[in-house]
């Protein structure tokens, strides 16, 4: 390559930089924008989620029938909740050990809610039966590693200026 080649590259690459990083200006926006979304009902803490869960299984259709749409949303939102476990508990300072407890829950609901899930979006009847018991004890596990001393609000602080022994008569 001669020198002319090279001077004639060394110019063009800024101009090949700044149009490529211009095409992708948009993308970044977009997957920014995606990444800031957080649906209505994406919890905010492992407390809040397991609330989320114990109210959505509650009022999940009963086996043995064709859901409607409204009840096709509330296993959709039931198997997002679980989902996103893990990640709820990875935001808060809960120890390793429990947030193994709620990857591993998250591991054994997730697959079962995700075929209900495509039963019922095809139109077929739905069969919750089988989840009954492993939510119990998914729930059991789930209140206790919530109830964690790591996620509770820290108490109020003290009135420093009520403590303060020069304040006495």
């Amino acid at each position: 390559m001669n020198g002319r080649s090279l001077s004639l590259i060394l110019l063009a690459m800024p101009a090949v930089l700044a149009a490529c990083s211009g095409c992708n200006r948009s993308t970044h926006a977009e997957h920014d924008h995606l990444e800031h979304h957080k649906p209505k009902h994406k919890p905010g803490s492992l407390p809040e989620a397991v609330i989320a869960l114990e109210i959505r299984f509650s009022a999940l259709p009963a086996s043995g029938h064709i859901p409607s749409q409204a009840e096709i949303t509330l296993l959709r939102e039931v198997l997002d909740i679980v989902r996103w476990l893990p990640e709820t508990a990875g935001d808060s300072d809960l120890p390793e050990a429990e947030w193994n407890v709620v990857d591993s829950i998250s591991g054994r609901l997730s697959p079962h809610l995700a075929e209900q899930l495509r039963r019922s979006e095809r139109g077929e009847q739905v069969d919750l039966t089988p989840l009954a018991e492993p939510w119990a004890a998914a729930r059991s596990q789930l209140r206790e590693v919530a109830d964690h001393e790591s996620l509770r609000p820290a108490p109020p602080a003290a009135d420093v200026a009520s403590s303060d022994p020069g304040d006495e008569p």
